[in-house]
Formats: C-alpha cells, sequence, structure tokens
C-alpha cells in the first residue's frame, strides 16, 4: 500500500481564507460528513510579498492537513478519491474545492 503525504513546493501558490476564523473550521472537519457545509471565502495567493509570481499549482496551499484542489485536479483525481472522502467546494475567483 502506498501512502502519499502533503508537502509545500517552493515558491508555489497557496490559498488562505479570507476570514481568520476560518482556519478552525479546515482544523475542525476531522473526517465527519459534513450536512451544513458553508463554502468560505478564499484568495490564492499569486504573487511573492515582493510582487514576484508563485508557481502555478493544481493543489494551492493551504496546509499539510488540508487537500484544496483546482478543477482540473478534481476532475483528475475523483474518481480516484471519492471513495475515501467527499468534495467541499469553497468560494474563490477560480472554482477549487477541498477534499474532506
Amino acid at each position: 500500500m502506498k501512502i502519499y503525504v502533503l508537502n509545500v513546493v517552493e515558491g508555489q501558490e497557496w490559498v488562505l481564507p479570507r476570514q481568520a476564523d476560518d482556519y478552525q473550521l479546515f482544523s475542525s472537519l476531522c473526517g465527519q460528513k459534513q450536512t451544513r457545509w458553508h463554502p468560505p471565502q478564499m484568495e490564492i495567493l499569486r504573487q511573492h510579498d515582493d510582487g514576484t509570481l508563485r508557481h502555478y499549482s493544481d493543489f494551492p496551499w493551504l496546509g499539510e492537513h488540508v487537500l484544496i484542489l483546482r478543477a482540473r485536479a478534481l476532475k483528475l483525481l475523483r474518481p480516484t478519491l471519492e471513495p475515501y472522502g467527499e468534495f467541499l467546494s469553497l468560494r474563490s475567483d477560480q472554482a477549487i474545492s477541498l477534499c474532506a
């Protein structure tokens, strides 16, 4: 059996909640089915503080405890991952989802 661990790639895009309180939301999912999901507003960080562009990622980084997927990654990985969890939409300027 293979076990995959999420790891940040230096310089890649990040995705962050616009409301600081939403960080707790991601930590509290605990593998439970979400029956009242209200998608938080997220922001994709495409630039470093100095204005240089970050590297595009189909998995913008939020943390090792959360898998965020852009639409292309979701389309390709949904058949493999769906038996093990659910996909929750997030609000952003691009289609992104959380694999929970």
